[in-house]
C-alpha cells in the first residue's frame, strides 16, 4: 500500500467519530465503536484484508487515546478535514496511521 493511501486512510479513519462532549481518555464507548466500524469499512475499501484492517484500526485508536483527549482528537480531525486542510494536523494524524501500518505489515518474526 502506498504512503499516500496510508495517509488518506489515516485521515479518513480519524474523521469517522461522532461529535461528543469533552472527555478524557479513554474515549466514550459509542465514539470508540463508531471509529472502529467506520475505520474498518474505510480500510477494507482501500484493499486491506478484514483482519489486518481491524488490527490497524485498533492500533490507531489505541495510539490516539494514549496521546489525546476526545476534544484534542476532534480538533485535529476538524483541522485536517478543513478547506483548505491544515497540513500539520494531517501530518500528525497520518503519522499514527503510518506507525501502526508499519508495525502490522513489517512485523519481525
Amino acid at each position: 500500500m502506498s504512503r499516500l493511501r496510508v495517509l488518506s486512510l489515516s485521515i479518513l479513519c480519524a474523521g469517522m467519530g461522532l461529535a461528543q462532549p469533552a472527555f478524557s481518555a479513554p474515549f466514550p464507548n459509542e465514539y470508540v465503536q463508531t471509529y472502529l466500524d467506520q475505520c474498518g469499512k474505510t480500510a477494507t475499501a482501500e484493499g486491506l484484508p478484514g483482519e489486518l484492517a481491524q488490527e490497524l484500526c485498533g492500533c490507531t485508536l489505541n495510539e490516539f487515546q494514549a496521546r489525546y483527549t476526545v476534544t484534542e482528537f476532534q480538533s485535529l480531525r476538524i483541522k485536517a478535514e478543513a478547506t483548505p486542510p491544515d497540513t500539520a494536523a494531517q501530518t500528525t494524524l497520518s503519522k499514527v496511521g503510518e506507525t501502526c501500518f508499519n508495525k502490522l505489515v513489517f512485523v519481525e518474526e
